[in-house]
């Protein structure tokens, strides 16, 4: 081993950048040290037809973000925590808590790179009190030229918006009050192609030939939670679970997360929720024996 290589889940331009001792390779996704397909990570190498246990922590390493919004704008990876501006509510929401986004506050994160890559945003929503003005959702914006500025929105308070400023994609649902619903935004920078699904289900497609050539551009400026730069909020809105992963999902992944809510293993002793929510649980005179699997 050399002693520049890192560990699992660090940045990585090439393969030899990891550790490749403990079976390490860079993914050419999002751009870190994972497993091959084959392996997966036991906290300490790269293992074939071996239990894996159950981490608190999202198991895809191409996970940029993780915020849960339960009363903070922490991020569970710990890199891209956030910050209250404006003193935002929380509620009740799909899990635990949600952010009230209503008004002016909102929350602001320091710029993810975004730039030339794939990428899938993915939170829950729930619109209390619409109206016929455009919802930001979600936003990161550079200099309001072309190309520069992400930005997630419901247009006309109804349909599903992915847009990099001048270069934009509408959905075909319309979005309704009272209801939770899973929103997921796809971007597959080598295909060049944008999705965006609702409930597990997509939604609109846009095909190479309709999209810049050059992708996303953005290069700095901060993520905001509840606003996009062209879209101030125009409803209350509660916002919940919000995953960034660095990688294009495919249609599988994403209706498993809109649809699948917990998956316990009770591998190596663990309570822990291996599934997309990552719910917590607590455990009163339990007893662990050899199971099925």
């Amino acid at each position: 081993m050399c002693l520049n290589q890192v560990y699992y889940g660090d940045t990585c331009t090439m393969d030899e950048a990891c550790r490749q001792d403990i079976g390490l390779q860079c993914s050419s996704n999002c751009q870190k040290c994972i497993c091959n397909s084959t392996a997966s990570w036991n906290n300490a190498s790269c293992v074939i037809g071996q239990t894996v246990c159950p981490s608190s922590k999202p198991p895809d390493p191409c996970v940029a973000a993780y915020w849960p919004l339960d009363g903070n704008a922490n991020d569970l990876t710990n890199t891209h925590n956030g910050t209250l501006v404006g003193n935002p509510s929380f509620v009740m929401g799909y899990i635990d808590h949600a952010i009230q986004c209503s008004g002016t506050p909102y929350i602001t994160v320091p710029y993810i790179d975004f730039y030339r890559r794939s990428f899938s945003i993915e939170f829950w929503f729930y619109i209390n009190n619409r109206t016929n003005g455009d919802i930001g959702l979600l936003g990161e914006c550079m200099n309001g030229t072309s190309h520069t500025c992400l930005h997630l929105e419901l247009k006309n308070a109804s349909k599903p918006f992915m847009g990099f400023f001048y270069d934009d994609s509408v959905g075909s649902s319309s979005i309704v009050n009272y209801q939770w619903y899973h929103i997921a935004f796809v971007y597959n920078n080598t295909a060049r192609q944008r999705q965006i699904y609702v409930n597990g289900l997509v939604e609109n497609i846009s095909l190479s030939s309709s999209l810049s050539s050059t992708g996303y551009l953005g290069q700095c400026g901060p993520v905001t939670i509840c606003k996009t730069i062209t879209s101030p909020l125009s409803a209350i809105t509660y916002i919940d679970q919000i995953f960034v992963t660095q990688r294009a999902k495919t249609a599988n992944e994403i209706l498993n997360d809109a649809t699948f809510i917990a998956y316990y293993s009770f591998d190596c002793g663990s309570i822990l929720d291996s599934g997309p929510n990552l719910l917590q649980s607590f455990a009163v005179g339990q007893t662990m024996i050899n199971g099925r699997v």
